[in-house]
Formats: C-alpha cells, structure tokens, sequence
C-alpha cells in the first residue's frame, strides 16, 4: 500500500462518437497522482490539504510518455507548482480531451480515511489475516505531505500487523539515480517511520511489527543490487538492521526483513553461495541489532 496524493476529476463523458462536446454529465472519478520524484516539488511548496484545486497540463513533449499529463497546484504564496502526473493510463485516456480543449476540474484528495476504514473491514472480516502494508518509498513525511497518508492514524487504528518500509537503496540510487531515495535517505525513513510506529503503539493491544527491505535482485528490472553493490547492500543490511528507535524500554529495532526478490528478470534463482552470503550476513546483523543496548550520538 502506497501513500501518494489522489486527485478526484470530473471530466466529460464522450459520447457514442467518442465527442465530448456539449453539455453531457461530467464522469467523476478518483486516481493517484504518481511520479512525485520527478515533479521537483520544494519545500516552500507546503502541503498539499485535500481539496486544494489542481490545473491538470499537457506534456506533449515529454521524453517519458508524449501522453503524459503533469498535476499542477498553487502553493501558499500563490506560486504554481507541479506535484506529480496523472498515472500513465488515465492520462492515456484524457489528453486527447485536453489537447481537443475539454475543460476537466481536478481537486486534490487524501488516503488516509480509506486505508484506515479498509484496513479495518480486512481485519473485521478475517481477524487471522497478517496484514501488512508497504511504504511509498518516500518516507512518512512525504507520504503526509503530498500522499495526506498519516502512519501514526493507520498504525493506531490497530488492524495493520507490519509495516515494511521500502528501503530500496541500490534500485533508486544506483539504478534511478534518484539520490534523494538512495541509500542513506532509506535509512532516515527507517529511523523516521520507526519513530512514528512506536508512538502509535501505545494506542494498540499488541505492536506493529516494522521490517527493513533487503533489495537483492528484480524480477521485472534488470538491476542486480547483490552482484553489482555488495557493498552497498551489506552496508544497507547492517544499517537497517540497527536504525533504532529510542523508547522507555530500550532501543527497538526492526522486527525482520523482506528480501525483495530472489530472482531475476528471466526468472534466474540466485545461486546457492548467495542465498547463503545473505542468510549468514543478516543473521549476523540482526542479532547485533538484538543486542544493542544504547545508542550514542
């Protein structure tokens, strides 16, 4: 489960011609707005609060997608700012209608309540259901930000079991080239997230177990993390195993680890010898992590 920004649109259905012309009911319907990363959102740009207006802009030139359709806002001093893309299919479907004129209202929406409710009915309708929900990628404070996903209220609501937390560090850095996402920025998250967990905790009957991505291979990409980095990615297993959470009982670590994936994209199992480099070093480090008893700076 992502946190990104929704948008609710209200846009002309065509008729049996495919026109949109005339004064036909408006479609309303709702759909992330993805893409975040390459939209450049600053600071200063401040939150993005459900209901704000957008402006939906073509991007005929788009090295991506000529179909691409970028999600614009004002931010609090007035200034434009593009948060974000349609995603790929239902930009597919409106940018003939904004390259023909059509006019499409957009208003930005929020996850929150949703997650939290469906979260909920899944707990309620199979209480024995491990429930677990994976991050955006982005950290907890973007997910708030622009996604309005709040963890703290999803945590608290008691029905989630475990947050893995998508510390992708070798896809997004080494691949992507996205250094905002890399390595160390996964860890912040961690550390970030972990602390916001904790806190929720102590609204629920029993913890919300929080585990570390450990990127091996892919099996859509063609990334090898493990053959490529491996010292990239011990260092990845050995910090995220450590990013501690400072509570009353002690520092709490993450509770385990997601290994994503174990083979590639033409479905190659890692070796042997690998499968076992990895099983001994998050052994190792997990057990250090298991054993920390302060931390100091």
């Amino acid at each position: 489960m992502t946190g990104r920004t929704g948008a609710t649109i209200d846009a002309p259905r065509p008729d049996a011609s495919g026109s949109t012309s005339g004064n036909r009911p408006l479609g309303t319907f709702r759909t992330p707005v993805r893409g975040h990363a390459f939209a450049g959102v600053p600071e200063e740009a401040g939150t993005v609060e459900p209901g704000r207006p957008a402006s939906l802009v073509r991007e005929p030139g788009n090295p991506a997608d000529p179909l691409a359709v970028a999600v614009w806002v004002d931010a609090a001093d007035g200034r434009p700012w593009r948060i974000g893309y349609l995603d790929r299919l239902v930009a597919g479907r409106l940018a003939p209608r904004l390259d023909a004129g059509t006019s499409i209202q957009a208003e930005i929406d929020g996850w929150t309540d949703g997650v939290v409710a469906l979260t909920v009915a899944i707990k309620r309708a199979a209480p024995d259901t491990l429930l677990i929900l994976y991050s955006s990628g982005l950290g907890p404070t973007a997910d708030l930000r622009f996604g309005r996903l709040d963890t703290h209220r999803l945590v608290a609501a008691g029905a989630v079991d475990v947050w893995i937390e998508q510390t992708w560090g070798g896809a997004w850095q080494d691949w992507w080239d996205a250094g905002w996402a890399g390595w160390t920025f996964q860890l912040a998250y961690l550390l970030q997230r972990g602390a916001i967990i904790a806190d929720a905790d102590r609204e629920r009957a029993t913890p919300c177990r929080r585990w570390k991505l450990v990127q091996a291979l892919d099996g859509w990409e063609p990334y090898d993390t493990f053959h490529d980095y491996p010292g990239k990615l011990r260092w990845g297993i050995w910090a995220f195993s450590h990013a501690a959470t400072l509570t009353v009982a002690g520092p709490r670590v993450p509770h385990g680890a997601y290994v994503a994936v174990l083979n590639d994209r033409t479905r190659t199992v890692m070796a042997e010898d690998d499968v076992r480099w990895l099983a001994t070093e998050l052994d190792a480090a997990e057990r250090s992590a298991a054993a920390l008893e302060t931390v100091a700076g």
